[in-house]
């Protein structure tokens, strides 16, 4: 991936703007005020009329320990996400709009897998705890939907629904940057929302946030 140096200050408003005005589709580094046209629920995040959130409460905050399955069974915990930059999306197989995502993120994991730069990593969840044996939906196992639809990229269970429950999430899928030091730096929903390429215009976002620290 081809670094883009900005100032700080730019890297952050472009990536905060880039999903426009009205739909919280872009990837945000700070948490602006929403549109006028907003709408707050009962747990205070302003959304867009599809319910998408403009914000997202852990941004600058570190990620919580964890402890999660990994795709050959291993444990990963926070540990695993030190050391080096990484995009984390959580997600699960009952979510429409993760399904719809699909083809994107496996274009994203190709995208990042050519540089060393920036790790990937897919995490399934459940919806909450007491509907976890729904998880899977007809399919039954993320590998058994990977290979009914050719998908390849890197991923781990949160079987309860504790790691998805901790980052406080808005939204599902949904995209983390999380640097070195295990802090968020951004954060954005579903890619396919957006019009046009968007697995570019992230990996444009990506390393914007990544050339400006």
């Amino acid at each position: 991936m081809k670094k883009i140096v900005l100032g700080a200050a730019a890297a952050l408003l472009l990536a905060a703007c880039s999903g426009g005005e009205e739909k919280a589709n872009g990837f945000i580094t700070e948490n602006v005020p929403p549109p006028a046209s907003a709408e707050t629920g009962d747990d205070g995040v302003p959304r867009d009329d599809y319910g998408r959130p403009y914000q997202y409460a852990m941004l600058g905050e570190p990620v919580p320990e964890f402890e999660i399955t990994g795709q050959t069974g291993e444990t990963l915990t926070r540990d695993d996400l030190l050391g080096k930059w990484t995009v984390l999306e959580v997600w699960g197989i009952w979510c429409p709009d993760c399904v719809a995502d699909g083809p994107n993120v496996q274009a994203l994991f190709e995208e990042l897998e050519t540089d060393d730069t920036v790790d990937f990593l897919a995490v399934h969840a459940p919806t909450s705890p007491e509907r976890a044996d729904e998880a899977f939906g007809k399919y039954g196992s993320v590998d058994a939907y990977f290979a009914a639809n050719g998908y390849s990229y890197t991923y781990a269970i949160d079987d309860d629904a504790s790691f998805k429950t901790s980052l406080n999430l808005p939204w599902v899928p949904s995209y983390l940057l999380i640097d070195p030091e295990g802090v968020i730096r951004g954060y954005r929903s579903e890619m396919s929302a957006v019009e046009g390429d968007a697995v570019s215009g992230f990996v444009t976002d990506i390393n914007q946030v990544i050339a400006a620290r």
